[in-house]
């Protein structure tokens, strides 16, 4: 096939049937002269928008650039840290520094479950930085989305541990005695993945705090 065959037949066909039906070819050198000069110009329109076309996918477009900007915004995040480190430790998960950006966690007898979602029996290499990751096979990078950290999430949230808290508020503006009580829901529309519906409502937390008027 010839991508540019079309668009020069469609401009000189009609000249050469004319050519062919009277026989007089005086004109025949000039139309093989302009049709190789179109065809010239329109390969080189096509290999022009290949290189564009080439260079968008390339990179993935404006919109895959943000999506890598809002990942590496996200990078380092000490929250993400923090909050590991101590799901581990409530649901009863062997923690060992290893230097070097890695932490070795394993099962361990006291787990307050028989088993730990994404955490292989014989344990794992994790890591919160990812270039460290990308230079090592052996370890797991973790992130908000990672089996390790949201399986926890939910197994927390189904076992009931850390569900209900009591503090002592210390707060001059509050008449004493005082009684507040705080509530956190979180909506979770059940429903299979392909349907695609957290992308419309994700698992959203609803927070209520109240008084003894209600």
């Amino acid at each position: 096939t010839c991508p540019t065959g079309r668009a020069v037949y469609d401009k000189y066909s009609d000249a050469l049937i004319e050519i062919l039906a009277s026989g007089d070819t005086s004109t025949l050198d000039e139309i093989i002269e302009e049709s190789a000069k179109l065809n010239k110009e329109l390969k080189s329109q096509l290999e022009q928008g290949r290189d564009r076309l080439l260079e968008m996918h390339s990179n993935g477009g404006e919109k895959a650039q943000q999506i890598v900007e809002k990942i590496e915004s996200t990078d380092g995040d000490t929250n993400l840290v923090t909050f590991a480190l101590s799901l581990f430790d409530t649901i009863g998960l062997n923690q060992d520094d290893k230097g070097e950006n890695a932490l070795v966690v394993t099962p361990s007898e006291h787990m307050m479950v028989p088993s730990y979602p994404g955490l292989p029996y014989e344990g794992a290499t994790i890591t919160f930085d990812r270039d460290t990751a990308l230079s090592r096979e052996d370890m797991h990078f973790i992130s908000w989305e990672h089996p390790m950290i949201q399986g926890g999430i939910d197994l927390l949230m189904s076992e009931g541990v850390g569900t209900s808290a009591v503090s002592l508020l210390k707060n001059k503006a509050l008449p004493v005695g005082t009684i507040l009580l705080e509530l956190i829901y979180a909506v979770d529309a059940q429903a299979p993945k392909r349907s695609g519906i957290t992308r419309f409502l994700p698992k959203t937390p609803i927070r209520l705090m109240m008084d003894s008027r209600g």
